[in-house]
Order: structure tokens, then sequence, then C-alpha cells
């Protein structure tokens, strides 16, 4: 069902009709935007949500540094619906203001059209489906299990001086090619080791200010994380290995 052109021309007699229904909908946001994915218009929840105090102020402006969402960016499904034309329709995205709340909602999006066919914008629409996701009030350390599908050497390392707390990995032997028993012994143990992450104490790496410009451990710094040793203080890797390596039970084979 289309509106006739006398409806049409109501809304576009009175425009304000309009921002006051979208306004008047606190879990819907409706925006506009040209083709370049900036924003010319948007309802007052989007606005508030983004912590801007007027409308005036979200003009101009792109969605992804005001929104930042899990998955691909706002930017790149705008590009899409201008390249095809095609409509997007309650697309489940989560997506996170700027106070740090998350959020899911079902995004709509719609190609606008000028009198020549030729796509000029886009219109969409934002509907809540749960209640916010509260940020915490202080920073949570991140923890990290490199591995839980694939262990690339050297990940953990890489993970520990990227910021992330990292826990000692878990590792299944060739899951793939066992027996079905076997491998719900394995998803069983899986299963254990994710129920026990909070105590589990993480891995172990030397700060920067324990290496020199080499990258290399400084003399009288003996190595603590099970895979190092430096002999230049006095440090073997035995040693290094015996004192340092976590050690873990392994049940016999039957």
């Amino acid at each position: 069902m289309r509106l006739d052109k006398q409806v049409q021309e109501w809304f576009t007699r009175t425009p304000e009709l309009v921002e006051a229904m979208f306004d008047g909908l606190p879990d819907v946001m409706f925006y506009v935007r040209d083709a370049a994915g900036r924003y010319l218009w948007a309802d007052q929840t989007r606005i508030e949500r983004a912590r801007l105090k007027v409308r005036a102020n979200i003009v101009g402006q792109t969605a992804d540094p005001l929104f930042p969402v899990a998955g691909s960016s706002t930017a790149a499904q705008h590009l899409e619906v201008n390249r095809t034309a095609r409509p997007i329709r309650d697309s489940l995205r989560r997506y996170r203001t700027c106070r740090g709340d998350r959020f899911w909602c079902l995004r709509s999006k719609f190609a606008l059209l000028d009198a020549s066919g030729h796509i000029v914008g886009l219109a969409g629409l934002s509907r809540r489906s749960a209640t916010p996701e509260r940020a915490p009030s202080k920073p949570q350390p991140t923890r990290a299990i490199p591995g839980l599908h694939r262990r690339r050497p050297g990940s953990a390392p890489h993970l520990g001086y990227t910021g992330f707390t990292v826990l000692p990995p878990f590792a299944a032997w060739m899951p793939g090619r066992v027996t079905a028993d076997e491998r719900e012994v394995c998803l069983g143990a899986f299963a254990n080791r994710l129920r026990r992450l909070d105590p589990t104490e993480p891995l172990f790496f030397h700060p920067w200010s324990d290496c020199d410009e080499t990258q290399r451990l400084k003399p009288g710094i003996a190595a603590r994380s099970g895979v190092q040793w430096n002999p230049h203080s006095g440090q073997t890797f035995e040693a290094a290995a015996v004192d340092h390596s976590p050690r873990q039970a392994v049940p016999p084979r039957t």
C-alpha cells in the first residue's frame, strides 16, 4: 500500500509532525543520511544516545564514531544499500553508545531516490530489542585463552603484550579424529575449564622494563615464563623450565 498524493502533500506541508511522531518513540531511532553516510536528520532518541545537545550537532557526522557496532561497520551496510538499492530489513546488530552501554537492535535501511531514480541517500530505522547492558563502573581486565580453536605459535605473547591477561591454553589432541566418546570427554574438560576461568592463574610475561634495547632479558633478570632462560643471570634452560613451567597432571591412557 502506497501513500496517495494527498497524504504525501500533507506530510510535506507539516514536516514537524514527522519529527514529533518519531521523537515520541523512545525505543525507536529514525534517521536520514546522504549518499556519503552523513546524517541529514535524526530523531531525539538517537541524538540523546550520541550525547549531543541539539539536532544540529549530528548533521554532517557519520554513524561509526558515534555508535560503534560489532561486526561489519554501519558505513559498510550503507554502501551496500547504495550499491544495490536493496533494503536491509530487521538486521540484528549490537552497538555501543558513547557512555559504554551496549544495545541489541533490529535495523532496517532503505534507499532514497531523486526524481531521476538515482540513489541520493538512505533512511534508516532502529528498534531496540532488549534493555541495555550497562558499562562497568571501572574498566575490567580482559582475559584471553589462546588456542581454543587453533593455536598459532607465539600467540600467547602477542596477546599479552597487546594488553590481554592471558590464561593457559586449553588443548585437545586431534578432536576430529577421535571417537564420539573421547570427544565428549574433551568437551566435558573444556566446559569444566570455562567454569573455572576466574581462579585460573594467568601466564606470566616479562614487562618491557626487564628487557634491553634488543628485547633480550637484562643481566640479573631471571626468566620466569617457563619457555625462556637467561644465561646472563646464570640460569639454564633446564632450571628455568623446572622452576617456572606450569605442571598439570595427565591421566594415564587406558
